[in-house]
């Protein structure tokens, strides 16, 4: 009697334990960004495919945005390299809010970057979803021939984020970047309670296991 009443204390520990296992690794699961979800922001495909001038550290496209969600993880865009003609100094892509303030900083080398393609810039900025902001490209420590940025008609390219498109300082009516966003998405209540129970059912059930092996010892050495 004593030895069933201690085997039943001994699995009431193992359960216990188990159900905090779960709790602390829903816990990891709710608080690690990386298991949370992301969405792309992307403009539409057209072949109304435009060119800035040369992009220099005095000359920069800029493309005002207003952020749809909070945590902006990267930022892709489409350049022109002139025919690969364009191999010197470093694109820099920086995120700055209406005060001017940088948010983020990115370079990628020109020579490393493809024409026509879409080229991601890692953002890892937490923006105020709503407010303005703006991203501007230039080369820096650029040759001769510099890289060009790629734009369309604002009406075709139907994207929530872009209002307007600057070049050399100059407003481009109707133009917005060819440009995607991603973010992560905030942590929802249903997600959440998915991570729960989902962490709590297979702690559980490896706390019911590890209790039957523990009787199925306890039933021979009783033998």
């Amino acid at each position: 009697m004593k030895k069933r009443q201690n085997r039943s204390r001994m699995e009431l520990y193992v359960m216990a334990a188990a159900g905090m296992i779960g709790v602390a690794l829903a816990l990891l699961l709710c608080f690690s960004p990386q298991f949370r979800r992301q969405e792309v922001h992307k403009c539409a495909t057209t072949n109304e495919n435009w060119q800035s001038g040369p992009l220099t550290e005095t000359q920069k496209a800029i493309q005002e945005f207003v952020p749809q969600e909070q945590e902006l993880l990267q930022i892709a865009v489409w350049i022109n390299r002139q025919d690969d003609t364009a191999r010197e100094g470093k694109l820099r892509l920086t995120v700055y809010d209406g005060e001017g303030v940088n948010q983020a900083v990115c370079e990628r080398a020109v020579e490393e970057l493809a024409t026509n393609s879409w080229e991601w810039f890692d953002v890892n900025a937490k923006l105020t979803a709503g407010e303005i902001y703006y991203f501007s490209l230039e080369t820096v420590g650029g040759g001769d021939i510099c890289p060009t940025a790629v734009y369309r008609p604002m009406h075709l390219d139907r994207i929530e984020e872009n209002v307007r498109y600057f070049y050399d300082g100059g407003l481009i009516g109707d133009a917005s970047a060819a440009c995607q966003y991603r973010y992560r998405l905030p942590l929802t209540i249903t997600e959440a309670s998915i991570y729960v129970m989902f962490c709590l059912f297979f702690a559980f059930a490896a706390g019911e296991l590890i209790c039957r092996a523990m009787r199925i010892t306890g039933k021979k050495a009783g033998k």
